[in-house]
């Protein structure tokens, strides 16, 4: 009779530790928006009974309401429902992102075809930072549904001060574009100081393929006449913008113009004109 001889364990990997530890704080703003979406809901449920046959679904730029339906759970807490399952899709997606981006990437992609430590570290910071962004942003999406469901809640007409529809727009898209860079930079120089704890130091190679690139994954080599460049790895797959180059500064400059002061302004002119 004969025994198969166990495999021997493979050598065990030293940074383990030290890149998952702290990992799940960065969940913490998704958790949040979560429960407040969820408590929004328990608070609609409880109040059903006392709530007139039709409530407003609907509110115009200026906060009155221009839309009605007959009183029922899904018509009362649309929003946060909405919001929750959007925080549920968001839980499900994070971590297949973060699997993507931790393959290996090709050789000359401007990386190791093999992670060395020090990208593994950064790639740890990275993923984190876009974790607690996609939080951050959940929970201001979140924050929109409060004023229309607290107000129905309470009774009355349902309307709301003028200036409550336009100032949550502007916080969540300029917000959200503000927000991205200081985030994940944020998370990032974490994940170097808890490399420097482990020992673990960037190459001179590290370091100028580091300085290349912003925090938010924009390239940023004024060498590179190039305004659509390959994504870093890390960072998922496709093209990202050059802002090194004149091209790639001006197409940052006026997608930010658009979406984080145009937009909120012509929603800020109409609420102001209709009230």
């Amino acid at each position: 009779m004969t025994h198969d001889t166990p495999p021997s364990p493979g050598p065990s990997d030293p940074y383990a530790d030290a890149l998952r530890a702290g990992r799940g704080r960065s969940w913490l703003p998704l958790l949040a928006a979560a429960l407040l979406n969820l408590g929004l809901i328990v608070a609609a449920w409880l109040a059903l009974p006392g709530l007139p046959d039709r409530i407003p679904t609907h509110w115009g730029p200026d906060g009155r309401p221009d839309a009605w339906e007959d009183t029922s759970l899904g018509s009362l807490a649309l929003g946060p429902l909405i919001s929750l399952g959007t925080c549920a899709v968001m839980a499900l997606t994070i971590p297949l992102v973060r699997m993507g981006a931790g393959q290996p990437t090709a050789a000359g992609a401007h990386g190791p075809a093999e992670p060395n430590p020090w990208r593994r570290f950064q790639t740890e910071g990275t993923a984190r930072g876009t974790t607690v962004l996609v939080g951050v942003v959940m929970l201001l999406v979140s924050l929109l549904t409060v004023p229309t469901t607290l107000t129905v809640l309470g009774g009355g007409d349902g309307a709301l001060p003028w200036w409550v529809m336009p100032l949550g727009a502007t916080l969540v898209l300029g917000g959200t574009l503000l927000a991205m860079g200081p985030i994940v930079a944020w998370q990032q120089r974490a994940m170097r100081a808890r490399a420097a704890e482990a020992g673990v130091r960037p190459t001179p190679e590290d370091e100028a393929e580091d300085a290349r690139w912003t925090a938010a994954g924009l390239m940023k080599d004024p060498e590179d006449s190039r305004v659509m460049v390959p994504k870093r790895p890390g960072y998922g797959v496709g093209t990202t913008v050059n802002v090194g180059s004149r091209g790639g500064r001006a197409l940052v400059v006026g997608f930010f113009a658009l979406i984080a002061v145009a937009l909120p302004a012509v929603l800020w002119i109409a609420a102001f004109s209709a009230r």
